[in-house]
């Protein structure tokens, strides 16, 4: 609906994963885990999180692997260090220019990485885990509200539109009785 230009908002909110920023940090965090994942270095390399990490731009696929890694062991020891959500904290302060939907994301991650912050682990994958499934509220006055018909049930609306029966409608049935 975005792309076609319709303001609409989810009931049960969105995964917190719509947000760039999120990403990065979760492939950071990734990386953590596993020093030297590609796709995970190719999303902070790409990201607002270099100017954050100290890193510096290069083009060398081998210098990035190396700056990676060494980010990577950095982070781990911050985290066990300090704990997640206070490294987390940190690093949402150092980033620069976030838009508020930006802020509103980074500060429900920095929230959740609060809750593990107690617990002992040498992996970050369940925190990880937990963020990709993770919903955020969104505030809006968007007239468009996309619900599950089983949510919408006792509900009044002025319309509904059901896009799966569209198509079931406009053609005649696949079994015949006789």
């Amino acid at each position: 609906l975005a792309l076609k230009g319709v303001a609409a908002v989810g009931d049960g909110g969105h995964l917190i994963t719509d947000c760039e920023l999120v990403r990065a940090i979760l492939a950071l965090l990734y990386l953590v885990d596993h020093p030297g994942d590609g796709h995970a270095l190719g999303m902070v390399w790409g990201s607002s999180l270099v100017a954050a990490l100290g890193l510096q731009p290069t083009d060398d696929p081998a210098e990035m692997i190396l700056a990676g890694n060494k980010v990577a062991h950095d982070v781990r020891t911050q985290i066990l260090s300090i704990g997640l959500g206070p490294w987390m904290a940190t690093l949402g302060g150092s980033l620069k220019d976030l838009n508020a939907f930006e802020t509103q994301r980074l500060n429900a991650l920095v929230t959740a990485a609060h809750g593990w912050t107690d617990r002992i682990e040498l992996r970050l994958s369940t925190f990880f885990d937990h963020a990709l499934s993770m919903k955020v509220g969104v505030e809006s006055d968007a007239l468009v509200r996309v619900v599950t018909i089983h949510a919408a049930k006792g509900l009044e609306y002025d319309a509904v539109v059901l896009p799966e029966l569209i198509g079931l409608m406009n053609r005649a049935p696949k079994v015949v009785s006789s």
